[in-house]
């Protein structure tokens, strides 16, 4: 049995140290390059790697590691949410291993209303995001949330940018290997109720003619 190089289970004192010189002699789009090898070959950027990524002077690392990144302390989550570069702090919001599945409409709805534009665009592109807020920004007649007709239009075509949102429920039976028929059938169900309604609030939207956004 041969282990990769950098796989978890091969990783020590000596490969760490060569990575972290690696890492060093990197442009920032090799670093990242790097860091998106680690995470396919060792499961996770190493901590070792994961705090070169949270100090480095590009933001575009810094980026990086704030969506992808498998942020497992509440010290990295932090220091990403206070990063002096509004897209790191966005980039937050996209990231899929931070947000708490099944994180509660109120939760969503109270870190909504707080973000920046930048921040919600990201949000809606998180594969929990909540289907209720979604629905709140597709309805033109719904003005709790105080978004632009600009604004909302932005988030829509975002959310329908979501990959995972947009195929929630649209799966196989194998799909869902621990549940029962009859759960399996709910999940499907209510998720086609929540595309349904998506639609028919969609289909109350003004032509859009040639305007861009």
């Amino acid at each position: 049995m041969t282990l990769k190089r950098y796989s978890y289970s091969s990783l020590d004192l000596y490969t760490l140290e060569e990575l972290r010189r690696k890492y060093h002699f990197c442009t920032s789009t090799d670093r990242i390059r790097l860091l998106r090898r680690l995470r396919r070959t060792a499961g996770n950027v190493p901590e070792e790697l994961l705090e070169l990524a949270l100090a480095d002077e590009s933001s575009v690392v810094r980026g990086w590691i704030a969506r992808h990144g498998d942020l497992h302390t509440a010290d990295c989550k932090n220091r990403l949410k206070t990063d002096p570069d509004e897209y790191v702090r966005a980039a937050l919001w996209e990231n899929e291993g931070i947000i708490p599945i099944g994180l509660s409409h109120k939760k969503w709805l109270e870190n909504f209303t707080t973000a920046s534009l930048l921040e919600r665009l990201a949000m809606v592109r998180n594969p929990h995001f909540d289907e209720n807020l979604a629905q709140m920004i597709f309805d033109l007649d719904d003005e709790s949330l105080g978004l632009s007709e600009q604004d909302r239009n932005r988030l829509t075509r975002a959310y329908l940018s979501n990959k995972t949102a947009m195929t929630r429920g649209l799966g196989n039976y194998g799909d869902w290997p621990g549940l029962e028929t009859y759960e399996v059938y709910d999940v499907k169900k209510h998720w086609g109720e929540h595309f349904h309604e998506l639609w028919r609030l969609a289909a109350k939207w003004p032509d859009p003619g040639d305007t861009e956004y």
